[in-house]
């Protein structure tokens, strides 16, 4: 009963904070409390539930780690050993938004901070990421944020540079 109580506030804090790598964290002790939660019950199989939750943990790290790569829904029914209308289901369920919408925000995030921190081209960025053209990415990019990716890049970096300046007069 003291690691249920001890994980499920450590759960609580870390959902409320926010910090960047929260949802795994929160993910991964929802599963170790499912598990406890198994065991005191005396259950000896694996809830759908959890199974659920295990394969779309296992999706979020897989994308995370390979966004780059071409990633399709196929691909992560077969390493989850989901149904893919069920992954795609029960991920959009859990998540928020469909396994390749979170895909796409991936790809996204990982491209707007190449575009700040490197002095890539914008086909480089795309490819680097796992656009498939830079046309594409330009034009999802736009629709995702309202500028194409050079324009993003300009006023990022026009912003950065008039927070140093201000920060000369603190």
């Amino acid at each position: 009963k003291t690691h249920f109580n001890n994980f499920s506030q450590i759960m609580i804090k870390e959902y409320n904070a926010r910090k960047p790598g929260f949802e795994a964290i929160c993910l991964g002790l929802l599963q170790v409390l499912l598990v406890y939660i198994t065991r005191e019950q005396h259950l000896s199989v694996i809830s759908d539930t959890l199974a659920n939750i295990i394969g779309i943990f296992v999706a979020k790290k897989f994308i995370a780690a390979n966004y780059a790569k071409n990633i399709t829904l196929d691909l992560l029914a077969e390493i989850t050993h989901i149904n893919k209308f069920y992954l795609s289901h029960s991920f959009t369920e859990y998540v928020g938004t469909s396994p390749i919408n979170y895909l796409m925000e991936t790809r996204l995030a990982a491209s707007k901070e190449l575009l700040l921190s490197s002095s890539r081209s914008i086909a480089e960025v795309a490819s680097s990421t796992g656009f498939s053209s830079q046309s594409y990415f330009s034009q999802i990019f736009r629709k995702n944020t309202g500028m194409s990716p050079l324009q993003y890049r300009k006023l990022k970096q026009t912003d950065s540079k008039t927070m140093q300046d201000d920060s000369y007069y603190i």
